[in-house]
């Protein structure tokens, strides 16, 4: 009898160890891989402010002479899916846009997403965004290239789907792609955004991730900030540069920060000002099905 006991004690024993061997073997949960949420119906609503700070002396760009500031509400939906050319699968997103003071305009960024990353190969646009009231038209020079406004700077420095598009109704295709994002997506990753001669080179670099709020929600971000090289001689250049927070609910924030903006009067004659541009989008209100 005791000697049946013995057995019972040491058969319970070994259960107890079994079990506890197998929790701890239990993989830990993981994430899945990030990707951009591109279901069809979802849809992002933006605060944009546009800060422009005039001076003129270059050398001296704190002391501005004037500032002006734009606000403007931007909706962006996936608003199409499908097979471009029976092969590559896309999606469209539709970006609906009114600066105080203007009419509303409307573009469509057309994206293809795979393991390898998200990449954005063309865009159309419906009006051309018209200038806000009390604005007076100018035209500008950056980067060895001459803009008529700058809109069409901006569109040209950080193309995506939160970018104003010249009015076009037939698509304006990217070659090569846009690679807004590389997957896997990682704390230190880099990877080519716009190759030399595309007006410019541009890297992006994922710096850190931190916690954002969105919509009253808590997600991480990814903080990827985008280097330029306009002079291509392998130095960033420390005028300009993106700074971007990519959460699992998509693009939570962007910062767009340009100086040494050389304006001119709009007959093409120089003003001896320059301006500082500083253009922000940050994310209200989003909708993930």
């Amino acid at each position: 009898m005791i000697w049946l006991m013995r057995i019972d004690r040491a058969y319970i024993i070994m259960v107890c160890f079994l079990c506890v061997l197998s929790c701890e073997e239990q993989p830990p949960e993981t994430e899945p891989p990030y990707r951009y949420p591109l279901a069809l119906g979802n849809f992002w609503v933006y605060d944009h402010t546009q800060s422009n700070f005039r001076y003129s002396d270059s050398a001296s760009s704190t002391l501005f002479d004037d500032t002006t500031v734009v606000k403007a509400i931007l909706t962006v939906t996936v608003s199409f899916q499908g097979l471009w050319g029976d092969s590559m699968e896309y999606c469209v997103l539709n970006g609906s846009s009114c600066l105080e003071g203007c009419d509303e305009h409307s573009s469509w960024h057309y994206y293809t997403q795979n393991d390898t990353g998200l990449l954005l190969f063309g865009y159309k646009s419906s009006v051309n965004l018209a200038i806000p009231k009390g604005a007076h038209p100018a035209r500008y020079k950056w980067g060895g290239q001459s803009f008529n406004s700058r809109d069409e700077l901006l569109s040209l420095t950080a193309p995506s789907f939160l970018a104003w598009v010249p009015a076009r109704d037939t698509i304006t295709l990217e070659d090569p792609m846009v690679k807004a994002l590389e997957y896997p997506i990682y704390e230190g990753a880099n990877w080519t955004y716009r190759d030399s001669g595309s007006p410019w080179r541009m890297e992006r670099e994922v710096l850190y991730t931190e916690d954002v709020l969105v919509d009253g929600d808590s997600f991480s971000a990814y903080v990827i900030r985008t280097h330029f090289d306009r002079d291509h001689d392998g130095t960033q250049d420390n005028d300009v540069y993106i700074v971007d927070h990519f959460t699992r609910a998509g693009l939570a924030r962007r910062k767009i920060f340009i100086d040494s903006v050389l304006v001119f009067t709009p007959q093409g004659l120089p003003t001896g000002q320059y301006i500082q541009i500083e253009d922000l989008y940050e994310l209200d209100r989003v909708k993930i099905n």
